[in-house]
């Protein structure tokens, strides 16, 4: 793609395996290789390599957003800046958190979380179950927003959990200046 060359974003193939991995770990697609495959082509009608290059196509949008948006960089690491100094985590999340359901209530979510939710990000996931109760996270960019997230307890074989979100801009915002210059080129593909 265009912007992402010019910006040198790219997507590494450690990058694609590891989100094949995490996926695959909390049982999102399947729990073994051969049910992954069936999964893949009973319901999306792709082989691996179809999942793959789809995958890579949305991981380069993610990365060029990622690099491209600074702003919310400096957001969650100023608000980290404030967790690390000895700010109140559910103060900071009612404060700065981007997620108008949680940031109301310390950033707490209103459920308890398992290892194969699959209402949280994968990234998510693997680093409340990595925390220790009270422990808060640092700054996970799960593709779409980068979040800090802090684990509030442990019940049972599940986590309560609260986080402070940053919402990434949309990546129309970058993209439709150029699309009104050339309007007939596609700009993420792999």
């Amino acid at each position: 793609s265009e912007l992402a060359s010019k910006n040198h974003v790219t997507v590494s193939s450690q990058q694609l395996n590891y989100q094949i991995t995490i996926v695959r770990q909390e049982n999102r697609l399947g729990d073994n290789q051969s049910e992954f495959e069936n999964v893949l082509k009973n319901y999306y009608g792709w082989d691996l390599n179809d999942f793959k290059r789809e995958l890579k196509t949305q991981l380069l949008a993610q990365n060029l957003v990622s690099a491209l948006d600074t702003a919310t960089h400096t957001r969650a690491n100023s608000v980290y800046a404030q967790l690390k100094a000895g700010g109140n985590f559910a103060t900071l999340a009612g404060q700065f958190s981007d997620d108008t359901t949680t940031k109301g209530n310390g950033g707490q979510y209103g459920y308890l979380i398992s290892q194969n939710n699959v209402n949280i990000p994968p990234q998510v996931v693997a680093a409340l179950f990595a925390l220790k109760p009270n422990q808060y996270s640092s700054i996970i960019n799960t593709g779409y927003s980068l979040e800090i997230d802090k684990n509030l307890g442990v019940v049972g074989d599940q986590v309560q959990a609260a986080h402070i979100v940053f919402n990434f801009q949309d990546i129309n915002n970058y993209l439709s200046p150029l699309k009104d210059k050339q309007k007939a080129r596609e700009y993420i593909h792999p």
